[in-house]
């Protein structure tokens, strides 16, 4: 209402954990703002101005309701991620036939983008712009699978620690990057590999196997598995604001109870067997 009706469609993005709706009560903003391609130099500078000035509300509105901009500016009111479709193309371009580690590592959340508001058309568009790109490049894969990979799982716990493969005990886990990360990896990649336009880590998991690229007793282990570990961080992030501090993901493995480490420990057989179907695809 204040700026006045747009000046042509665009879609407002959400990406990372926004992008798959698997936000938990820690959170962020990650956002962008994709608007269409205007070839009048004119009437682009126009909308851009509007579109820019729109994102700057719309972060700040979100900043002040309690939703910290993400800490590498990754949101619409930064000019780079306020663009016409086909800059977005070509941001997508370079992540998939040029970028290098660690470029690759920080451009996967823009890689879950989906429609928040505006027109879903756009959204589509560049969703199948991407995944016909990743797959005339199938190399630039490998950097996302080296990542998940080297994040191995645990091998089992030990009274107060957990040990990882090298024998080294570890007292606090971290249920992001230990538990919630590889399962949203492993179906980012098949995704990305097989072509798939989910963006949420279950729905894509679940469109990978009707689409005949993981078995059943996979996909239904991984689904169980994800499931609980999306629990025990949201039921973990709780108790933290209940006792008045600011929700964040790591625990003491002392505090997890027999049955929480028996499926974490059941989390993290499935983990290997994820990592083992995505080394028979690339390797």
């Amino acid at each position: 209402e204040e700026l006045g009706p747009p000046p042509c469609s665009f879609a407002w993005l959400g990406l990372a954990s926004e992008g798959r709706r698997e936000r938990t009560f820690k959170r962020d903003q990650d956002n962008a703002l994709l608007f269409e391609q205007i070839d009048d130099k004119v009437k682009h500078a126009q909308a851009q101005r509007y579109f820019q000035s729109l994102a700057e509300k719309v972060v700040a509105g979100l900043e002040e309701a309690g939703h910290p901009r993400s800490l590498n500016e990754f949101v619409a009111s930064n000019p780079r991620w306020c663009a016409d479709i086909t800059a977005w193309k070509k941001h997508f371009e370079y992540w998939i036939q040029v970028a290098l580690p660690p470029d690759i590592a920080l451009s996967t959340i823009f890689f879950d983008f989906r429609q928040v508001a505006g027109e879903p058309s756009l959204v589509d568009k560049l969703r199948s712009y991407v995944l016909d790109l990743a797959k005339q490049y199938p190399d630039f894969l490998k950097i996302f699978v080296r990542y998940f990979l080297i994040n191995e799982p645990p091998v089992s716990f030990f009274a107060d620690s957990f040990v990882e493969k090298d024998d080294t005990q570890v007292r606090e886990l971290n249920l992001k990057t230990r538990t919630l990360t590889p399962f949203v990896e492993f179906a980012r990649i098949m995704s990305l590999l097989h072509g798939i336009h989910e963006t949420n880590t279950l729905a894509r998991v679940q469109a990978l196997y009707a689409a005949g690229f993981i078995p059943l007793d996979l996909y239904a282990d991984v689904s169980q598995a994800y499931e609980y570990n999306l629990h025990l961080s949201l039921i973990h992030q709780l108790k933290i604001i209940e006792s008045g501090q600011m929700p964040e993901y790591v625990v003491k493995v002392s505090q997890l109870w027999e049955l929480e480490r028996k499926a974490l420990k059941f989390s993290f057989s499935v983990m290997e067997r994820m990592m083992a179907l995505v080394r028979k695809e690339f390797y």
